[in-house]
């Protein structure tokens, strides 16, 4: 099992955001990758599930961000 940071690329502010939260997942990707990509035609684990139905604040414009977007959704390796 491995664990992720999570990033978001933020639309409105065109830069890419952590969010306050890791994962840990048995099948995620070797290298950073966004999640469409990493979990193409693979069920999504529970606890990603849940976390793509929340929202961040962008912290450069203060706007809400989502989170839902898989293919604007980091999950990077922590080494």
């Amino acid at each position: 099992m491995a664990q992720y940071r999570v990033l978001v690329f933020c639309d409105d502010c065109v830069r890419t955001h952590p969010v306050r939260a890791t994962l840990l997942l048995d099948d995620g990707p070797t290298e950073k990758a966004t999640v469409a990509d990493a979990y193409k035609d693979k069920a999504l684990p529970l606890e990603l599930v849940k976390l793509l139905k929340r929202d961040i604040l962008c912290p450069e414009l203060a706007k809400s961000v989502t989170l839902a977007d898989t293919d604007r959704v980091y999950l990077v390796p922590i080494d």
